[in-house]
């Protein structure tokens, strides 16, 4: 067995934290909460391999521990909460990813990083006008309207105040628009 000099372990060193760094804009681009199965399919087709899933796994709850960590004068200035690992229960989907560092170097994602990054910012912008389309919609839910009856008919109604409820409708026409003219549409439909 040959023993490594100095000079060679930092050499080495070097290297791994290169190829690592290399390797974070795939990390950061998979890193995306906004990935739906869809967008899992995508990153297999375009690494033309089948994404790994928790399956039974996924029965069994994670338990996290996250630790932060400061420099001696952001200890100094934080929160004592804010020193104190935080605990949680992460409880995962049987089709939840099961991707790891090493599962993406032994498939080469690094040759793929503009296509994954292209598939992270399709769920991004799908998943902003997902956001756009729910705050539009519960805005609609608060909104009360004003009637009246027509003259004497019970049956017959009419809207009192409606200035207001037409500026909404306006604002919201715009809103809607600016969704439905969107080419990230077509799958949230």
């Amino acid at each position: 067995e040959r023993q490594l000099s100095s000079v060679d372990i930092v050499v080495l060193f070097k290297l791994r934290v290169n190829e690592f760094r290399q390797l974070l804009p795939v990390v950061q681009s998979l890193d995306n909460a906004n990935l739906r199965p869809r967008h899992w399919a995508d990153v297999g087709k375009a690494l033309d391999v089948e994404i790994p899933r928790f399956g039974e796994d996924a029965r069994n709850p994670i338990h996290v521990t996250r630790q932060l960590y400061f420099t001696e004068k952001e200890r100094e200035r934080a929160a004592p909460e804010d020193l104190v690992p935080k605990h949680s229960t992460v409880t995962l989907q049987e089709d939840t990813p099961m991707i790891t560092i090493a599962w993406l170097v032994h498939n080469d994602a690094m040759a793929y990083r503009d296509e994954l990054s292209a598939v992270s910012n399709i769920a991004a912008n799908e998943a902003s006008l997902e956001v756009g389309f729910r705050k539009l919609e519960s805005e609609w839910a608060k909104i009360e309207i004003s009637t009246t009856n027509y003259k004497d008919s019970l049956d017959i109604f009419v809207l009192t105040d409606v200035a207001d409820f037409v500026t909404k409708l306006d604002d919201s026409i715009l809103v809607l628009s600016g969704i439905v003219s969107s080419r990230y549409v077509k799958p949230i439909q």
